[in-house]
């Protein structure tokens, strides 16, 4: 690209600055959403974990009062 003078290549360069920074907030708000997404999803993990250790916790429990009933 050639440029008239100085002053021209200053304004692009400012147009292109502006522009690389409208994307840099526009990945980090990217970022933090994708962030929030995976607190929810590691959230939902571990109570998914936790229900299911509670469940064969019970399991476990009602074989062995079954088993020393026999």
């Amino acid at each position: 690209m050639t440029y008239l003078n100085d002053e021209q290549h200053l304004q692009e360069l400012q147009r292109q600055s502006a522009h690389l920074l409208r994307e840099q907030q526009r990945q980090r708000a990217l970022a933090a959403e994708n962030v929030v997404h995976l607190q929810q999803l590691i959230q939902e993990t571990l109570q998914a974990y936790a229900a299911t250790v509670s469940q064969k916790t019970e399991v476990v429990a009602r074989l062995k009062e079954s088993r020393a009933r026999e």
